[in-house]
């Protein structure tokens, strides 16, 4: 009867070589999980194959609003009220810096913007030196008094009344100096520009900041923008123009499927060098897929295969929802 020895999952009768078996097996696992890999890129190339079958320009899918946002100035983060993937509307707060000194001399500025002492004070001379120069007229008209003092109580007069301008004057520009103070405090807070959705935020509270680095990426997706360097003879010949429609397929997961897009901006210039001309193309993207995401877009009706492919445009609330679950 054979003598086995086990080795984990083998066994080996005695005599025979170990390391051999084990060297075999070994090999036979990494030929099946090369098999394996080959199997998936061969997926991944057929489903490109595929969607190359439908005859477009290839491309890339962008942002139809991009914004990276940073301080103009080094400063102090301090708080962060949104985080990567949030839809913000117009106008919300999303990074504010440490402003607090520049809160406090808003403050010390509103005071003096509404202190009107001053203009008081001159007003209150002006009113006393009205009323001696109206008595020293009233003496000159009667033959009581003399030239030197009439003179005197009307320059007076007009010394108060000047006094009395310029304060006017300083408080308004008090207030002014308000709503720059109010305006610079702006910049310590970084809002969304426009409806979207928030891409990332970089940095956390307590984080010092340098004047422009990048802090917060505020995008919008719905819709989608592609940048076809189409042929300029195709755009000459076609007649391309504002509103010309684009049949589009994006490299996704699963069966390709046809997005009906359009023309919204033509490059006046034309590249001598490859022949072609920047045709601005976008599409409505109610799932809120990525934009980067690789896309062949074609300006003629597609065959029968693909068109039977085309998309239907969601309802509008359900875009919303998906919108809301991010």
């Amino acid at each position: 009867m054979a003598l086995m020895i086990c080795l984990g999952s083998i066994s080996i009768p005695v005599g025979v070589d170990a390391s051999a078996i084990v060297r075999e097996n070994h090999d036979s696992s990494t030929a099946a999980q090369a098999v394996s890999g080959g199997d998936a890129l061969l997926v991944a190339q057929t489903s490109e194959n595929d969607i190359e079958t439908f005859g477009g320009i290839k491309a890339v899918t962008r942002p139809s609003k991009d914004a990276v946002m940073g301080f103009s100035f080094p400063t102090e983060v301090l708080e962060v009220f949104a985080s990567g993937g949030d839809r913000v509307k117009k106008g919300t707060l999303l990074v504010k810096a440490k402003d607090e000194e520049a809160v406090i001399a808003i403050r010390l500025q509103k005071m003096r913007a509404e202190n009107t002492t001053a203009v008081k004070a001159a007003q209150a001379a002006v009113d006393l030196a009205q009323i001696e120069f109206d008595a020293i007229s009233e003496l000159a008209g009667k033959d009581g008094g003399n030239r030197q003092e009439y003179d005197r109580a009307r320059v007076n007069l007009l010394q108060r009344q000047i006094e009395k301008e310029a304060a006017d004057l300083n408080l308004e520009e008090q207030k002014v100096q308000l709503e720059r103070m109010e305006a610079q405090v702006e910049r310590f807070r970084l809002e969304a520009p426009f409806d979207g959705l928030v891409d990332q935020i970089t940095v956390d509270p307590g984080q010092a900041v340098k004047d422009s680095e990048p802090v917060v990426r505020v995008v919008e997706i719905n819709p989608l923008w592609i940048e076809v360097p189409a042929p300029t003879d195709q755009t000459l010949r076609k007649g391309f123009k504002v509103g010309t429609p684009a049949w589009v397929v994006m490299d996704l997961p699963g069966e390709p499927r046809v997005v009906l897009g359009k023309i919204i901006e033509i490059g006046v210039v034309a590249d001598s060098a490859s022949g072609t001309r920047r045709v601005r193309v976008e599409v409505p993207n109610q799932k809120l897929i990525p934009a980067g995401i690789k896309a062949w877009v074609r300006f003629d009706k597609p065959n029968a295969k693909w068109s039977a492919r085309l998309t239907k445009p969601e309802a509008k609330d359900t875009a919303e929802r998906v919108g809301a679950k991010l």
